[in-house]
């Protein structure tokens, strides 16, 4: 258990350093007018944004209730970190308990999602089916066609803007 701690506690710090990037640059947009965006700690929702390099495809999990397809995300518990936040939802959504450490934060909507890279697909397998209907790994072609959140749409939209 210590030792887990101590991992969780180097990566908040990570964390750390991408919410002190992300306020400079919340800065410099303020100036220029640009809508604000949720800052770590002050958003409503945090949630995982995984790429697999070797499939170029992204984890994305069916929402029982709208049929949506979101990245996997939620509420932060009393006591808990964002970070810890993410961990916990992207296990319970994904069924995946250990992830990299993230790339860099991506505000999107009302929330704020952590990136993280891994080589290779992992098994999608939710452990809350109640939230969670099924979970699978997509390219950003697929995603074009599917029934998707707010979030994912604007990722979608931002990343086919660059092609």
């Amino acid at each position: 258990m210590n030792r887990m701690r101590t991992h969780t506690r180097s990566t908040t710090d990570a964390f750390d350093s991408l919410s002190v990037r992300y306020t400079q640059g919340l800065r410099s947009s303020r100036m220029n007018n640009r809508r604000e965006r949720p800052l770590p700690g002050r958003s409503t929702i945090y949630g995982g944004i995984l790429y697999c390099t070797h499939t170029n495809r992204y984890a994305l999990v069916q929402g029982r209730e709208t049929g949506k397809w979101s990245f996997p995300k939620g509420h932060v518990n009393r006591y808990e970190t964002p970070f810890e936040c993410v961990i916990r939802e992207v296990r319970e959504e994904t069924g995946i308990d250990s992830l990299p450490m993230p790339r860099e934060g991506i505000p999107l909507g009302v929330g704020y999602y952590y990136s993280f890279i891994v080589p290779d697909e992992i098994l999608l397998i939710p452990e809350d089916t109640r939230e969670v209907q099924t979970a699978g790994w997509f390219s950003l072609e697929e995603m074009r066609d599917m029934r998707l959140n707010i979030d994912v749409s604007t990722f979608v939209r931002s990343k086919c803007q660059m092609w």
